[in-house]
């Protein structure tokens, strides 16, 4: 289902907004939230038709909506490296090198 604005509902049947207004009124039609925006009142594209009919107005062509994309889903958020810690050029010597490392647990291993 195409919702279409009211103020370009207006413009697609030519009229001002007070006149859509008595349409409405008259025709028993009623205006609905937007679903993107609860401020903005909508008509259906069909409604739009229907009243184009009744009041022998031709749609403008330039003026009707193109189909509304459906929302892109939400990207996952990538959590940030931590910036507290020291790049192993700071470290104390002792951690700079994984052989040191290794080394030194095996030696400990040996000394049991």
């Amino acid at each position: 289902m195409n919702d279409v604005p009211f103020t370009e509902s207006c413009s697609m049947l030519g009229v001002s907004a007070k006149t859509l207004r008595q349409w409405l009124k008259h025709s028993h039609l009623s205006l609905h939230q937007s679903p993107m925006d609860a401020r903005v009142k909508c008509l259906t594209i069909e409604q739009v038709q229907q009243l184009a009919i009744l009041h022998g107005r031709s749609i403008k062509p330039d003026v009707i909506p193109p189909p509304e994309p459906e929302p892109a889903p939400l990207a996952p958020v990538q959590p940030e490296k931590p910036t507290h810690l020291q790049p192993r050029s700071q470290l104390p010597s002792t951690f700079r090198d994984d052989s040191d490392l290794a080394r030194s647990l095996s030696s400990l291993e040996q000394v049991e």
